[in-house]
């Protein structure tokens, strides 16, 4: 795909939560009565949970931007696919087996080769029967006990196992083990939990899950606007023309929100008017920042310490050798053939950016929808030349169209 320069501007309504929307079905399946959501948006992370669903118990209806589900029967010995689903697939496990389905759980090449072992190890443990290739087939019930999850790769095994353990007949007990990576998104299970009347309660090194819990589903729900997709274009408001957003949760506990606080920290001009968020450029600067809790948002933040006068420190950023590709290298090669001055050190887990002035250049998507999005951000300042396009899919289908909307200029 050809990206010409632009002036990205204007107004938008950012997708929904596409991790929100995930908890939410799975949420809505373990109710097993009928749901209505409402803010839904397709993407394949998504369709991928709808279709495990549907061999699970749960129908669904689309109707714009509404999704009607309503429970049906489960197929014996369902064969599931989670596609690309990282998050499907560590929070998937734990509950199948709460449920005690034998089931068979798939996944495509590229998801195959993630960390999933933290998750696999608790189920043996703890009673179920299972192999460590694809497709990983199971059986058995879990059963209650002390879980010592590892949360220093993913906050997702943790979220899996605070979804499932409700379910069992007898309490259980979740000890953290590491420096939990993305907390945000427990606090988001923990929300979703609480709206189908699920109590966990906190500890001072994990949570107590009361066991014989019920999911009861709201008759009615609303998913979240995205702040990990807004934020493509609250960097593009900063970097470019004024963007403003609506339908963003300012109260929202989704980590990515702070990338509001980053582009203010480099000097754009942030505030919020009547629900919508209004982003405008500033005098850019460098900017010193620990990602380590936040870490989709290390690829469009790297673009604006690109684009941003002075030096650059991302810190925290080790994990995201273990995203959908190995995104610290990806990030080092794009911002390198833009002709950007980057270099990382493995000894400080740090990611110096120096910002200067691109050059066209023809950047790789690396078959990752945020290499692809934050890519594009980058090009409408001089243009050039972007593979896997259509990467995009996974999280976000309609970027193209919101971004020529927002006034960039494509061809393909």
């Amino acid at each position: 795909m050809l990206i010409k320069p632009a002036s990205l501007g204007g107004t938008l309504a950012p997708v929904a939560s596409k991790s929100h929307l995930i908890r939410l079905l799975l949420a809505s399946m373990l109710a097993g009565e009928e749901v209505v959501i409402d803010n839904y948006t397709p993407s394949m992370d998504v369709d991928a949970t709808l279709s495990c669903l549907e061999q699970l118990g749960l129908s669904h209806e689309v109707q714009g931007r509404t999704l009607r589900l309503r429970p049906q029967d489960r197929v014996e010995r369902p064969r599931l696919s989670v596609g690309e689903s990282g998050t499907l697939l560590r929070l998937i496990l734990p509950i199948l087996a709460a449920l005690g389905v034998t089931a068979e759980v798939d996944a495509r090449p590229s998801l195959r080769a993630r960390p999933v072992q933290t998750a696999l190890e608790l189920l043996t443990k703890h009673g179920v029967a299972l192999n460590r290739g694809y497709p990983i087939a199971m059986t058995g019930k879990l059963q209650a006990g002390t879980y010592y999850v590892d949360v220093s790769m993913s906050s997702q095994f943790l979220s899996g196992f605070l979804m499932a353990l409700p379910l069992l007949d007898e309490d259980s007990r979740i000890r953290l083990v590491g420096r939990p990576v993305s907390v945000g998104y427990v606090q988001m299970t923990l929300d979703v939990m609480s709206l189908f009347g699920i109590k966990v309660t906190p500890t001072m090194d994990g949570f107590v899950v009361w066991g014989h819990q019920t999911y009861r589903a709201p008759q009615r729900i609303r998913c979240e606007g995205d702040w990990s997709s807004a934020a493509f274009w609250v960097t593009a408001g900063a970097l470019y023309s004024p963007v403003r957003l609506k339908g963003l949760d300012i109260g929202s506990t989704h980590n990515d929100k702070n990338i509001v606080e980053i582009v203010s920290q480099a000097g754009a001009k942030t505030r919020w008017d009547e629900g919508d968020l209004v982003v405008e450029p500033g005098d850019l600067v460098a900017i010193d920042r620990d990602l380590r809790y936040t870490p989709d948002l290390a690829p469009v933040v790297a673009v604006l310490c690109a684009l941003s006068r002075g030096e650059s420190h991302l810190s925290g950023v080790r994990n995201l050798k273990v995203k959908e590709c190995d995104r610290l290298s990806a990030i080092l090669s794009n911002l390198t053939a833009a002709g950007i001055e980057t270099y990382y050190s493995e000894e400080t887990d740090c990611l110096t950016i120096v910002g200067g002035d691109p050059a066209p250049s023809r950047l790789l998507g690396f078959n990752d929808h945020r290499m692809a999005m934050s890519a594009a951000i980058l090009l409408a300042k001089k243009g050039g030349e972007l593979t896997d396009p259509d990467a995009v899919a996974k999280s976000y289908p309609g970027f193209w169209k919101d971004y020529v909307a927002l006034g960039g200029s494509i061809c393909d």
